[in-house]
């Protein structure tokens, strides 16, 4: 079982981070890896359960997600993999954040399995990818003005 974490502060609000990271079809907005994400068409953004297929740049294929959890008093939220053309198993994604004096800690986390001899590489890419999307949150919000820049 591969254990990722990435963890970093943000100079912008808990409230401004958690109105661009709950949303959980629009992370092609903010990700800078992410090409596509659309909701299922019966889903609505932020409702445990909603599915989001996405495509990533650079890679072929499609990833699936499904949204677990959201806890607007944790500032938490759960997800995990339902497809991938990556061989990925037992997929459990974490987005938690935490507030700090003028800023907002983002922690993203996973655990999930992949064939043996492996593991480093997705380790590897798995940083990668939670690394890029926080630094991508911390260069779209503006913690002068409490609102999202897009």
């Amino acid at each position: 079982m591969i254990n990722v974490v990435v963890e970093q502060a943000i100079d912008a609000p808990i409230s401004a981070v958690w109105a661009v990271v709950r949303d959980f079809g629009g992370l092609a907005i903010w990700h800078p890896d992410v090409a596509t994400c659309a909701l299922d068409p019966q889903n609505e953004p932020s409702i445990v359960g909603a599915i989001r297929s996405m495509t990533m740049h650079g890679l072929d294929g499609c990833v699936r997600e499904k949204l677990l959890e959201l806890s607007n008093e944790t500032y938490e939220l759960i997800y995990t993999l339902l497809d991938s053309p990556a061989p990925i198993t037992d997929y459990r994604g974490v987005i938690k954040l935490t507030p700090a004096t003028h800023q907002t800690i983002v922690c993203w986390s996973a655990t999930y399995s992949v064939p043996v001899g492996l593991e480093d590489q997705f380790k590897s890419f798995s940083i990668g990818v939670f690394q890029r999307g926080i630094d991508a949150l911390g260069n779209i919000l503006s913690a002068k003005n409490n609102r999202v820049v897009l």
